[in-house]
């Protein structure tokens, strides 16, 4: 009927095609830091709920861990339980070498969106954990969570200014893209 118009509707779809492909690009990058953050906030989150369970409940360490973990959930919190459940007397295993075991030598805990940083000041904090008193203990776990605070709140201005760089980024190279081929 209309034979003229089917290659400028073939333009349009592929141009809005394309544009929704780079935009989708980009958040998907967005969301990852977005991802990030909440693992961030979850860690800091787990390491209060583990002093409290120290402090308050008395629960031997890897029962403490695995009650963190399932209350703290994501892979914050499958972490935690993983280490609860792979370090104490009956495994015969340190926090630390728990750690280890659960991460191998990667260093990263499978599907992760928990990072290196995080890893490393949970690296830190088990190798005090069990090996020292209660007041101490305390204190190490006030001390990580403090400079897990402050690292997370540096990287959030950061992801923050990423995150929508990254998506109006996938806008605008989809609509250069979409000029260029037209």
């Amino acid at each position: 009927m209309f034979p003229h118009l089917l290659p400028v509707f073939m333009k349009v779809v592929g141009s809005v095609t394309l544009m929704l492909t780079s935009w989708s690009i980009g958040d998907f990058v967005a969301k990852r830091l977005e991802r990030q953050l909440a693992e961030m906030r979850r860690f800091e989150s787990a390491l209060v709920d583990l002093g409290q369970e120290i402090s308050y409940s008395l629960a031997p360490l890897p029962r403490a861990l695995q009650r963190v973990g399932e209350r703290t959930g994501g892979e914050t919190g499958k972490l935690f339980a993983a280490l609860g459940s792979t370090a104490g007397l009956a495994q015969r295993r340190t926090p630390t070498e728990a750690l280890f075991k659960i991460v191998g030598e990667s260093q990263e805990f499978p599907g992760t969106s928990i990072s290196p940083f995080e890893m490393e000041l949970l690296e830190d904090l088990l190798k005090s954990l069990g090996m020292s008193g209660h007041t101490e203990q305390l204190r190490h776990i006030d001390m990580i969570s403090m400079r897990a605070r402050v690292w997370r709140e540096d990287f959030q201005e950061q992801a923050k200014k990423k995150a929508r760089v990254y998506r109006y980024l996938g806008a605008l190279s989809g609509a250069c893209m979409v000029i260029i081929l037209l």
